[in-house]
């Protein structure tokens, strides 16, 4: 018949997992990696410089209007440069008291539904000037 005594050691595998068997984990190195550097986006050029041909399609306005659209060259709606060739040229419009240009008629709908923002990227593209 077997004995149904346990034995006296087997407490020692429940102690050495509780305890330990004297010896540390190895550990990973702590690798200090060093920041990315901070690359700034190219800054853009302080004056917008028109092309000769987007020159030409604004001298097609009357000479009264030739120099407010070349000192504006942006329009405020699309960004682009005013008389740029595929869009003819320059379409004066005004919005609470303020007339300027925008490139094209198709940006007519914004100035007419949100022109509070239009107007205040017309003020950002001046002051950058």
């Amino acid at each position: 018949m077997a004995s149904t005594r346990l034995k006296p050691w087997w407490f020692l595998p429940v102690l050495v997992a509780f305890i330990g068997c004297g010896e540390t984990a190895p550990t990973t190195p702590v690798v200090k990696v060093p920041a990315a550097p901070v690359v700034a986006a190219p800054a853009a050029p302080a004056v917008e410089t028109l092309t000769d041909e987007e020159v030409a399609e604004i001298k097609k306005l009357p000479v009264e209007d030739q120099k407010l659209a070349l000192e504006q060259k942006i329009c405020p709606v699309g960004g682009g440069h005013l008389g740029d060739p595929g869009m003819g040229a320059p379409v004066k419009v005004s919005a609470k008291g303020t007339t300027f240009f925008i490139c094209c008629d198709g940006c007519k709908p914004k100035v007419e539904k949100q022109p509070d923002v239009v107007l205040a990227k017309l003020a950002e593209l001046k002051s950058k000037k």
